[in-house]
C-alpha cells in the first residue's frame, strides 16, 4: 500500500539533501541526511510478538522499505532498537505497548497547551509564581503522571533537551505523533498530521523546499 509513497519519500530526500546550506540544519550533523539499513520482515515480527502489538503500517513499511531511523526531524528518526527512550524502567512492565494510550487529542489536551502558552506569556511580562511547578498551569486540564504518558508508545525522533516525539501504537490515538517534554513543562501536544508517514513526508517537503525545519511540527492550529 505504502510502496509507491516511500518510493516518492526516498526522491524527496535526495532533493532535500541537495538544498544548499543544509548540511548546517539543526540535527543534520547527527543523520546526515541519510536513512539506516532498513529492517527485515523477521526483525519485525519478533518485536511485535513480544510486545503484543502490531506497528501502524505505514512505519512499519517505512522501516521496511526506507530505513530503520536515519534522516528526519530534529535530530533524525530513532532506529526501533530505541523505542523505549525515556521510558526504559516503565517499559519492562508487561503489556507496556499494548495497554491503551492514556494521550488522547481532545479539548481537554488543547486547553493544556493552551493554559501553557499562557503561563509563557504571563512570565514573559515578568509575572511571576514563584514555588509553582511546571506543570501547575495546565495539569487541571491535562492531570496524569509522566510514567504514564508514554504508555503504548514508542520513541521515533530526540528534539534535544527533554523533548521527544513518539508514535501512539495502541489506543485511540494510534498511528498519531506526539511530542513530549520530560521536564513536563509542557503538556503532550499532537502534532496535526494523522500519521507517521504524513508528519515526515510533510517534514520531507519543507526541508526540500529550503526551510530550515527547526521546530517543526509545532503548527497544530488547534494548539494556539
Amino acid at each position: 500500500m505504502f510502496t509507491g509513497r516511500i518510493g516518492e519519500i526516498l526522491k524527496k530526500l535526495e532533493m532535500a539533501r541537495r538544498v544548499p546550506g543544509s548540511e548546517v540544519w539543526f540535527g543534520v550533523s547527527k543523520h546526515q541526511s541519510r536513512l539506516r539499513p532498513p529492517l527485515v520482515e523477521s526483525e519485525l515480527v519478533a518485536f511485535e510478538r513480544h510486545h503484543g502489538v502490531v506497528l501502524p503500517d505505514d512505519y512499519r513499511q517505512f522501516l521496511l522499505l526506507a530505513g530503520d531511523g536515519g534522516a528526519g526531524p530534529y535530530y533524525g528518526i530513532e532506529p526501533l532498537s530505541e523505542w523505549d527512550e525515556w521510558f526504559e524502567e516503565e517499559a519492562e512492565s508487561p503489556g507496556f505497548l499494548a495497554s491503551p494510550c492514556p494521550l488522547v487529542d481532545n479539548a481537554a489536551a488543547r486547553q493544556a497547551w493552551n493554559a501553557a502558552q499562557d503561563r509563557d506569556a504571563r512570565l514573559a511580562r515578568g509575572v511571576v509564581n514563584p514555588g509553582a511547578s511546571p506543570s501547575q498551569a495546565w495539569e487541571t486540564f491535562l492531570p496524569g503522571d509522566w510514567s504514564e504518558w508514554g504508555k503504548a508508545s514508542i520513541n521515533i525522533c530526540d528534539q534535544g533537551c527533554t523533548y521527544s516525539a513518539r508514535l501512539v501504537v495502541s489506543g485511540e490515538a494510534r498511528g498519531r505523533v506526539v511530542y513530549l517534554d520530560a521536564q513536563q513543562w509542557y503538556p503532550p501536544y499532537f502534532v496535526r498530521d494523522l500519521s507517521f508517514i504524513d508528519w515526515y513526508e510533510r517534514w520531507l517537503d519543507e526541508a526540500a523546499g529550503g526551510a530550515p525545519p527547526c521546530c517543526f511540527g509545532f503548527d497544530n492550529p488547534a494548539y494556539r
